[in-house]
């Protein structure tokens, strides 16, 4: 059987700069010159007023994918809850991330659920979840040719792809259940000093 063409990238999360969205876009234009079909799909919206400057970066954003001449490659859908935003998650391949704080990055765990390779920066659960590059790859610097050569090398290898898919669909399972044991160990361990 042909293999699928794996070419479908994603981001879900606000729209605001924190997340630097730029970013991706400049390096989706890079990933262009590999993979012309890429896709990108940005699942959310800005949040007006909640912090100064977050008010009118849609529209920068919009501006740069004109400029960069990505316009038939990037798609704003804005928010989308449930089964619409599931359906989202299982119609992609590869997951991006390049916010520069996140206190726990939900988006990236559910984006393990449905077997996505993350490629982002180290914030939140992203190096938990990548583990030392086995589920992706962790962006030391926020930087499109970081990016950009990443994405590129995970979707041009199937094996490689294959491996990262199935190690973060097992990780996202192991996750909960790690974080809870890690609780109780902690607990417990206070209990034993005490005997």
């Amino acid at each position: 059987e042909k293999a699928v063409k794996k070419m479908r990238l994603l981001f879900v999360g606000r729209i605001v700069p924190l997340k630097n969205l730029d970013v991706l876009l400049k390096a989706v234009k890079m990933v262009k010159k590999e993979i012309p079909e890429i896709e990108f799909t940005i699942v959310g919206d800005e949040i007006s007023g909640r912090l100064h400057g977050d008010t009118g970066y849609k529209q920068k954003l919009l501006e740069l994918v004109n400029e960069l001449k990505i316009k038939e490659n990037v798609k704003f859908v804005g928010w989308k809850t449930g089964k619409e935003l599931w359906n989202v998650y299982q119609n992609s391949d590869l997951f991006l991330f390049a916010s520069i704080y996140e206190n726990f990055g939900l988006p990236l765990l559910e984006a393990t659920h449905f077997g996505l390779p993350l490629i982002s920066t180290d914030v939140g659960v992203a190096k938990d979840l990548i583990n030392e590059n086995k589920g992706g790859n962790i962006i030391s610097k926020l930087d499109e040719n970081e990016f950009a050569k990443n994405i590129i090398t995970l979707l041009k290898n199937d094996l490689r792809y294959e491996e990262v898919s199935k190690f973060v669909l097992d990780e996202s399972k192991n996750f909960l259940i790690k974080s809870i044991a890690k609780k109780y160990e902690n607990i417990y361990s206070g209990c034993m000093k005490n005997e």
